[in-house]
């Protein structure tokens, strides 16, 4: 009876308490089961039921987005960073849904509260990244999340089009676009619409930057990524000599030179390595020297043209009766050297380059650094001069011919005989294409066999030694397939010649445009007047004529020519 009388007692007393709350939302139940407990001092009564449709009126996440996209483009990807930031409006942050943007595959998503992340993909619409939030009782007023994507890129030149990431309920969207680019890519703007420009391009970052903002519509955006000139964002030599005098102690010498940079950063360039040492330097203002890692090193602070000077002593070795010097200098292609205090019977060598010819005025040798500028000096003092070997320089100029379907190719090598009687010539041919044509003066027969190394080897036999100089025309025609193709011409280079250098020529013939994608070994100079060899192939150029010219001081060169067509751009 007792516990009855306290049990309804605490009820009336619930209920009580109850009616004095003031009024809040109804919730609808059913199942409601009751349970309690009375104790001396202390009651407890336990309510459950089920909630009917409990949060199907809750409303619904509205909130203001930040989008800053950034994109890292090289030669092969494109790496790109999205930072959100959510600010709330409405609702809670429980699960937000964002439409990917055209070949954006997410890598990496973190965030604040970020539960998990996942990829929806549905039959008839973008891929939709999903973001699930960690709940808690506060209530977040924003968020912040990065995405990490990556795309590849397959082959430059590339259009590269932008379009939206696609959020679901947004009330404001804004945001910027940046990007950076390596020194080796040329980005284009071509179409930007619905965004604006902020900087083009942003220099306080690490690389060239540029950067785009858009408000509160949706933006389109086409970009092309292109080669860009292989000298860009590096020191190239202009002029360069050098003077150097022997004596019984030491190597001196004297560097003069002409250095250029067009990078808004700036740039650097080794300048003496080796069993070397500096002695001084003249620079102008904004260039300084450093020594780094046993190199000496120019540096430019911003685009200039910068005259050098310096003097240094390379050291000498000796192994039994002859001499050897190693150092290492700026390459460049045509790289002078005059070298004095060398006996007159001397045996003097420097690898990679021609042979030295002793000057008659200043009675030093004169020659040429190679091009990597790798000196590797070897001279023997001798007893008597060796008179009975040929000695030949070779010069050649080629004219390449790049149409629809087919390169036709004139090459014309002069030959100066300085020493000795020229019978036979064998050139190294490299490259597709065939022989079609030889003609010299003199000429007995022509053949070509494979060699052992995978190239062609080109025999010339003259009717009679030849004495002094001679002129020889190869012409060759190659295929090349359907537009847009990359070609790298032929390249013929006479053997055992003491030294070659030449000029080559690049024209395109018809509704074909050029690109050159690289070179090495070659120096780009301005071209010439028309002027066709003897027997060149010549066609009547209805389209704009394009010429590129080079110049090379050894027969170690490459030289790859992008074709396009123009009826197709």
């Amino acid at each position: 009876m007792k516990n009855t009388l306290y049990a309804s007692l605490f009820s009336i007393l619930v209920c009580s308490q109850l009616t004095a709350q003031p009024a809040r939302d109804t919730i609808k139940v059913n199942s409601v089961d009751l349970a309690g407990h009375i104790g001396d001092e202390r009651a407890e009564l336990t309510i459950s039921a089920n909630l009917l449709n409990h949060g199907a009126n809750k409303p619904t996440l509205l909130h203001t987005t930040r989008i800053e996209d950034t994109f890292t483009a090289s030669a092969t990807n494109l790496l790109q960073q999205t930072n959100f930031r959510f600010d709330r409006i409405q609702g809670h942050f429980e699960t937000i849904q964002i439409g990917l943007p055209a070949d954006t595959v997410p890598t990496q998503v973190t965030g604040d509260y970020l539960a998990s992340w996942s990829i929806k993909r549905l039959s008839d619409s973008k891929p939709i990244l999903v973001l699930e939030f960690t709940k808690t009782d506060e209530d977040r007023s924003s968020i912040s999340v990065i995405v990490h994507s990556s795309r590849e890129i397959p082959k430059l030149p590339i259009k590269l089009t932008l379009d939206p990431w696609q959020l679901e309920h947004p009330t404001l969207v804004s945001g910027e676009l940046r990007f950076h680019v390596s020194e080796t890519i040329q980005f284009t703007p071509q179409k930007l619409e619905g965004l604006s420009t902020i900087s083009e391009p942003k220099s306080d970052t690490s690389i060239p930057g540029y950067w785009y903002g858009f408000m509160g519509k949706r933006y389109d955006g086409v970009f092309k990524l292109e080669a860009s000139d292989p000298d860009a964002g590096r020191v190239v030599i202009e002029s360069i000599k050098a003077s150097g005098k022997h004596s019984e102690s030491a190597l001196s010498f004297v560097v003069d030179g002409v250095a250029k940079t067009d990078n808004p950063r700036g740039a650097s360039l080794t300048i003496l390595a080796g069993n070397a040492a500096l002695s001084s330097y003249d620079l102008p203002e904004g260039a300084s020297l450093a020594l780094k890692n046993g190199s000496y090193v120019l540096n430019i602070e911003k685009p200039a043209r910068v005259p050098f000077r310096y003097h240094f002593e390379a050291r000498s070795t000796k192994t039994e009766s002859a001499f050897t010097a190693n150092f290492q200098l700026p390459s460049a292609t045509l790289f002078p050297l005059s070298l004095s205090g060398i006996p007159d019977r001397t045996a003097f060598q420097l690898k990679g380059s021609g042979p030295f010819v002793r000057n008659e005025t200043t009675h030093a040798l004169d020659g040429f650094i190679p091009a990597t500028g790798k000196v590797q000096l070897n001279w023997t003092p001798q007893e008597e001069e060796q008179s009975s070997r040929l000695f030949y320089n070779t010069q050649g100029l080629s004219q390449i011919h790049i149409g629809t379907g087919v390169m036709r190719q004139n090459s014309a090598i002069e030959l100066r005989i300085m020493q000795g009687e020229l019978s036979t010539i064998e050139f190294d041919i490299t490259g597709k294409g065939e022989i079609t044509k030889v003609t010299a003066p003199g000429l007995l027969s022509w053949d070509i066999k494979d060699h052992d190394d995978g190239h062609r080897r080109l025999s010339i036999r003259f009717n009679q030694p030849q004495l002094s100089t001679s002129r020889i025309t190869i012409a060759t025609v190659a295929t090349i397939g359907d537009l847009p193709v990359e070609v790298q011409p032929i390249r013929i280079t006479p053997l055992n010649s003491d030294r070659h250098h030449g000029s080559i020529e690049v024209i395109n013939d018809g509704a074909v445009r050029l690109n050159v994608l690289a070179t090495s070994g070659l120096s780009r100079i301005t071209p010439q007047e028309p002027t066709e060899e003897p027997g060149a192939y010549q066609a009547a150029q209805i389209y704009p004529e394009q010429r590129f010219a080079f110049r090379h001081s050894s027969g170690s060169y490459s030289l790859t020519i992008q074709a396009l067509s123009l009826i197709h751009i």
